[in-house]
């Protein structure tokens, strides 16, 4: 039981740091480079259309133009998001 408990961990440490890795990439390209940024966002910022059931999920929030706005900062918000959670899990793994 323990071994399976221990396989669920590493999965689960896999997928954080597979997010928190695209997290950092999304962040960097922010704070180098602005204009691609903006592009990769237009590409990622398609609208996607779903089930009646979950509409009140579909309300739109415009936030794009402000984020594209002041790109760098959002990536330096996002890599010190990123940074902290990095530095919490190494401590954690260290207890």
């Amino acid at each position: 039981m323990a071994t399976a408990w221990l396989a669920l961990d590493l999965v689960w440490q896999q997928v954080l740091l597979t997010l928190l890795t695209l997290t950092a990439a999304c962040g960097l390209i922010a704070v180098v480079s602005p204009h691609y940024f903006a592009k990769l966002a237009s590409l990622g910022g398609r609208w996607v259309d779903s089930q009646r059931f979950v509409q009140w999920l579909d309300a739109r929030i415009e936030i794009d133009a402000f984020v594209l706005r002041h790109a760098r900062a959002f990536g330096c918000c996002v890599l010190s998001a990123v940074l902290f959670a990095v530095v919490q899990w190494i401590a954690w793994q260290a207890n």
